[in-house]
């Protein structure tokens, strides 16, 4: 996986999937996609241009045995559907608020900060990438402040 993007955390998840890919993108990604099983939820192995989302079973196959299988996460997609939405923000709300909790890859998921506890700061962080002034993804560019403006003589002015 090395290159991918991709990486396995605790021998369970594969993070670095980011929203709305599809399933072949994702198993391209890998050393050798042909080795590869993407199931969705219920267990139906994934079509080409199916959405991935968290949750999803990645098994990677050597010599026709299935040597690993990790759980999908998809940073922000708590739902599971691949994208993240206002459904996403409203459960890690109520996560966030105690309502709730999330479990396995979808603890994953709205643990933006990776700091192992879902806090006030992957709340908004989420809230932000859904209102589009921040990117779970990858930073904002850097924003270089304008040139200063200075004032000329004014023509009309006397002096």
């Amino acid at each position: 996986m090395e290159d991918s993007g991709l990486t396995v955390k605790d021998e369970a998840y594969i993070i670095g999937i980011p929203e709305r890919s599809q399933a072949a993108v994702v198993t391209e990604r890998l050393a050798d996609p042909s080795d590869t099983w993407l199931k969705n939820h219920t267990g139906v192995q994934c079509g080409e241009t199916d959405t991935v989302g968290t949750g999803y079973k990645l098994s990677l196959i050597q010599y026709g045995v299935t040597n690993k299988t990790l759980e999908t996460v998809v940073k922000g997609d708590v739902s599971g559907d691949g994208r993240v939405s206002s459904i996403d923000y409203l459960r890690i709300k109520r996560v966030f608020s105690g309502i709730t909790e999330l479990e396995g890859a979808y603890f994953e998921a709205a643990d933006i900060v990776e700091d192992g506890k879902i806090t006030s700061v992957d709340y908004v962080r989420i809230k932000k990438h859904i209102a589009g002034t921040g990117s779970l993804y990858s930073p904002l560019p850097e924003v270089e402040p304008a040139e200063e403006i200075k004032p000329t003589a004014n023509p009309n002015s006397m002096g």
